[in-house]
């Protein structure tokens, strides 16, 4: 009887104990926001501290307002998704919306912010300004067309529409005409330069064989082996010179959306 009533007790004890805990952890959800602390941990950049308390918070409370633009700045900089996916709980207004907006940029996030392009359409702001988002998307996930129209970055963004329209045929035709003007013609002025110096100190040799001894000679041959990679490489540079350089803008155009970002948030 008492090895009985003994269990009976553990198992009482325990179960309380359980209990206990889970209401402190389901409290622990409902917080309020304390100001002293919260004002304290932002004094003494605690960030990561910051970042755990805003996982605590009743989002509610009325002071939670002006949390929005700090909560997504350590949101994307921490690289935590946590409270970004919970924007409808602390973002109040088309304002908040747009640092959420940033936040998700930051994060590479295309659910979290292709539902606030449509929540701020909803809400009717400046066309203008929703053109203006929808462009960095545009510049995040590489997509610069003709109809992208942006004063923001727009040095980039021009030359990548230039890039476009040129033909990589004439690119090509020029260079194995006179190696090095391909370049040029595709926008890449130092390569282009460094080409060109490239092919005439390789073509020299081969000049003078020919000036002095002739087109078909032992010594013409040779000179021609060693200048026909050096033109060749060209050729092929020039072929392949487009799609990298593309590639090399559309990386610096997503780089500078992302600074922008990470500017209005911290700023």
């Amino acid at each position: 009887m008492t090895c009985t009533f003994m269990n009976k007790m553990y198992k009482f004890i325990f179960i309380l104990l359980i209990s206990i805990s889970y209401q402190n952890m389901h409290a622990q959800v409902l917080v309020k926001i304390n100001e002293d602390f919260l004002s304290h941990l932002m004094q003494d950049n605690f960030e990561l501290e910051r970042l755990a308390y805003y996982k605590t918070i009743d989002f509610s409370s009325p002071s939670a307002v002006s949390l929005a633009k700090d909560i997504v700045y350590l949101s994307s900089k921490y690289k935590d998704t946590l409270l970004l996916n919970k924007y409808t709980l602390f973002a109040k207004d088309t304002n908040d919306l747009i640092l959420v907006f940033y936040g998700a940029l930051v994060l590479n996030s295309n659910k979290i912010y292709s539902h606030i392009i449509q929540e701020l359409t909803l809400k009717k702001i400046a066309e203008s300004k929703i053109a203006q988002l929808n462009a960095l998307i545009d510049f995040i996930e590489g997509k610069v067309n003709s109809k992208t129209n942006s004063n923001q970055f727009n040095t980039t963004s021009e030359r990548i529409k230039k890039l476009q329209k040129k033909s990589l045929f004439v690119a090509t035709l020029l260079s194995i005409i006179v190696p090095g003007t391909g370049k040029y013609y595709l926008m890449q002025n130092g390569e282009a330069t460094g080409t060109i110096f490239l092919n005439l100190l390789a073509s020299a040799p081969l000049i003078e064989s020919i000036i002095k001894i002739g087109l078909v000679s032992t010594s013409t041959l040779i000179t021609g082996l060693v200048f026909l990679p050096v033109y060749m490489a060209n050729i092929y540079g020039t072929v392949i010179s487009k799609k990298l350089l593309l590639k090399k803008l559309n990386t610096q155009l997503k780089n500078e959306v992302l600074d922008y970002c990470t500017y209005q948030l911290r700023n």
